[in-house]
């Protein structure tokens, strides 16, 4: 298969996060929530964790 180069892949991958994802804090603290929640039910309580997911956080589109 052959198709043109990918002229595109810059402008798509340069931010992640567009002006348009109004779900964007939503989702974060969602998400957060979510993962605290297993974390306690299946783990122990006094346990210690790190979120290494490397996220865009709250950045500025």
């Amino acid at each position: 298969m052959q198709t043109e180069d990918p002229h595109w892949l810059d402008e798509a991958y340069a931010s992640p996060v567009t002006s348009a994802d109004t779900g964007l804090v939503f989702r974060n603290n969602y998400l957060a929530r979510l993962t605290s929640a297993v974390l306690l039910v299946l783990f122990d309580r006094r346990g210690r964790f790190l979120d290494t997911a490397g996220a865009t956080a709250f950045s500025p589109a």
